[in-house]
């Protein structure tokens, strides 16, 4: 349904059609009818107009007729020439006086009429009717014409336009975020000036941000915006306190920029810019004087000048190299305390038996102790300091080398000392496989036959050894016998490795085809779930083989009997990947179109809004010059300035 911006240019719309939708348009002008109906289709708001009293109604065309008609006129002479203007209007005076209220020379409806129902609403497109839009139920609707009212009489006075949106929740959007694409959207502040302000309260996020048009950023910065926000809204929301907090940080920010005209602000800036500039200039100009004075200073006392600084230069330098000198040789000193004592750290033996580290360990002591750390007469303190360094860190490299094979060395003889914890393992896993060689035999079926215990009994002879060696202190003997053990016995098990997994297959198809019955049964139920979308050809495919197949599955052929199964489960599964295909498919018809649906909406909407926005437009344009102070915001932009907290 359109908005129409002039009721004598549709008069062939039909007389029932235009009268709800005037009314309509002149209760949606004085801020009586929600959001939430201005955005539904025409059926519901024909529906809301069609509801209200008569007696609100004809106050609502008696309000409109008195800003345009009433100036100097008792509300009694307005009324008689009102009713005698519209035939229509059945209710008597006094039943409309309690609509009227009266400020300075504009009527308005009383507040407590108005509609303050955000049901629905979206946040993010909604229309303001004045400076605060109050979606999140932060001021009771009492005192929220003390909130517009103050910042109207402010904009009156400064031209600064102060916008305040509140919301229950940000819908997980960032504040800052949410208040750039709103502040651009409504355009808060002067259009050229960009002199608005845009305070966004969220409920249920605790977040409070004040953001601020580009003209705005040089009077009230960033950082006077998180202290007003900290200082002034943070202990009062604390407390519950939104009307006063409101209140206040609204008087802060008229305290921080002042009642001045933004336009004398501005003047004010750019004076003081050109005064800058002037200064600077001055400094500029001095400083060439005094430039143009040191270079003839420099041509006269130059050779003087350089003379004094190479000689402090020299003078530096001598200093620098002795202190570089003192350091080297402090360095060479502890260096070399710490390589004579690399030397004697290593132990004389391993103490572990392994002749093999003991090899490496009287090796890498004989190699430390011949390293000459007698400093040659050609030697200079650099290239000393740098052998001495060289030789340290190539040490303790080697001497962590012999630190990690003793180490292994030594978890190895643990090993060996548990040998017989092998020997159990693998004579349990040997008897294990037996076992499962056995129950195969016995159901029917083959494989590979694991070695018997007589083959642990041989390789045992290789354990005894790695013991003996052991306890005759050949360390690195029964360490690869211990190794040599280790494989045999591995080898061993792996025979038997076969028959445990054949064993186990068997077990799994017997426990699958003894309940064939209940698995084909959820299977079908499964399939069942998308038979809307099914054909009967194809139940009837899956049916057929169903009862063709399953009575087959009988007997101890365990593994034969699972392939049975699995073919059925295979054609049951096959048409259920069809089905539920097709159900996806349909949901994803629906969803485009449910999509293409809500945009086709959206743009209904919007044109409709923009149709609305141009009726009241014109509607402002006449209501102004009775002194309106509501005309909507004046189309600034701003870059972001301002600050966020919470509370």
């Amino acid at each position: 349904m359109r908005y129409i911006s002039n009721y004598s240019e549709f008069e062939q719309t039909n007389e029932g059609l235009k009268t709800w939708l005037s009314t309509f348009l002149l209760m949606a002008n004085l801020g009586l009818v929600p959001l939430s109906v201005k955005s539904a289709d025409a059926q519901t708001k024909k529906d809301f107009v069609d509801s209200q009293p008569q007696d609100k109604v004809d106050a609502a065309k008696f309000i409109t007729f008195l800003n345009k008609y009433g100036f100097g006129k008792s509300l009694d002479q307005v009324w008689t020439e009102f009713t005698q203007s519209d035939s229509t209007v059945t209710t008597l005076f006094q039943d409309v006086q309690k609509y009227i209220n009266q400020d300075g020379k504009v009527y308005r409806m009383e507040q407590k009429y108005k509609a303050q129902d955000f049901t629905g609403v979206d946040m993010n497109k909604f229309i303001p009717e004045n400076w605060m839009t109050d979606m999140g139920s932060f001021i009771p609707d009492s005192l929220e014409p003390r909130i517009n009212n103050f910042i109207s009489d402010y904009e009156q006075k400064t031209s600064i336009e102060i916008g305040i949106i509140t919301v229950n929740n940000l819908d997980g959007n960032d504040i800052f975020d949410y208040s750039q694409e709103q502040f651009e959207r409504l355009g808060v502040g002067k259009k050229g000036a960009d002199n608005g302000i845009l305070i966004v309260f969220s409920m249920e996020d605790r977040k409070s941000r004040i953001h601020t048009g580009r003209g705005i950023e040089e009077f009230l910065t960033d950082a006077q915006c998180r202290r007003l926000l900290d200082n002034v809204i943070k202990p009062y929301f604390k407390k519950g306190e939104y009307f006063d907090g409101t209140m206040a940080l609204l008087q802060s920010i008229r305290e921080e920029l002042g009642d001045q005209a933004y336009e004398e602000k501005v003047e004010f800036l750019k004076k003081k810019k050109e005064a800058d500039d002037r200064e600077w200039q001055h400094k500029k100009d001095a400083m060439a004087d005094f430039m143009f004075t040191a270079f003839l200073a420099l041509i006269t006392l130059g050779p003087i000048a350089y003379g004094l600084y190479r000689l402090k230069k020299y003078l530096n330098d001598k200093e620098e190299a002795r202190r570089i000198k003192e350091q080297l040789l402090k360095d060479i000193d502890r260096y070399l305390n710490e390589a004579k004592r690399i030397k004697s750290s290593l132990p004389k033996e391993t103490g572990t038996g392994s002749e093999q580290l003991e090899g490496y360990l009287s090796s890498l002591r004989n190699k430390l102790e011949l390293f000459d750390l007698e400093r040659k007469v050609t030697n200079t303190d650099v290239e000393y300091n740098l052998i001495l360094n060289q030789f340290i860190s190539t040490s303790k490299s080697q001497i962590k080398l012999y630190e990690e094979k003793k180490s292994k060395i030594l978890s190895m003889v643990e090993d060996v000392k548990k040998i017989d914890d092998i020997t159990l393992n693998a004579y349990s896993q040997i008897n294990r496989a037996i076992s499962a060689y056995q129950s195969v035999k016995d159901f029917g079926y083959s494989t590979s036959k694991p070695l018997d215990t007589s083959e642990l009994e041989k390789a045992a002879k290789i354990a005894n050894d790695a013991k003996s060696l052991l306890d005759a202190n050949k360390i690195d003997q029964a360490i690869r016998k211990y190794d040599e053990y280790k494989v045999t016995t591995s080898d061993i098990i792996a025979t038997g490795a076969a028959a445990i997994a054949m064993l186990s297959s068997i077990k799994s198809a017997k426990e699958r085809v003894e309940r064939a019955n209940d698995i084909i049964d959820n299977a079908i139920s499964n399939m069942d779930r998308y038979s809307k979308w099914g054909r009967p050809s194809e139940k009837d495919e899956v049916t057929e083989i169903v009862n063709k197949e399953l009575p087959t599955i009988s007997g101890t052929d365990f593994l034969g009997l699972e392939k049975k199964l699995n073919y059925i489960l295979g054609a049951i599964e096959s048409v259920t990947r069809k089905w539920k295909g097709r159900k996806e498919e349909e949901e994803e018809q629906e969803r485009r179109k449910r999509e293409e649906e809500r945009r086709r909406k959206r743009r209904e909407e919007e044109e409709e809004e923009r149709r609305r926005q141009s009726y009241y437009s014109s509607s402002s344009s006449s209501s102004s010059d009775s002194g309106s102070s509501w005309g909507g915001f004046g189309g600034g932009d701003s870059g972001g300035g301002g600050a966020s907290s919470d509370w």
